[in-house]
């Protein structure tokens, strides 16, 4: 019988100079549909920019609502019952 190899357990921490940081865990996935181009063209500029797509997207969305809440004022999320 050949020896096992050990299990490999993934626990979402990362290493960083000796110190151990959690990485995100607060963000959800959702799907998004875009057409062809918009796609292939938010791909060439998420390399240009050395970011995903997920994070260049994400940055995007960040700086519209940025934007836009200076212009129309805080956006206030209802809390849930």
């Amino acid at each position: 019988m050949l020896p096992q190899a050990p299990l490999m357990m993934h626990n979402a921490l990362t290493r960083v100079d000796e110190e151990c940081y959690q990485m995100a865990t607060n963000k959800i996935q959702t799907g998004l549909r875009l057409n062809e181009t918009i796609y292939e063209k938010v791909k060439v500029i998420s390399t240009r920019e050395q970011r995903s797509m997920n994070n260049f997207i994400e940055f995007v969305i960040q700086r519209y609502i940025e934007d836009y809440e200076c212009k129309n004022g805080e956006i206030e999320i209802p809390l849930e019952d």
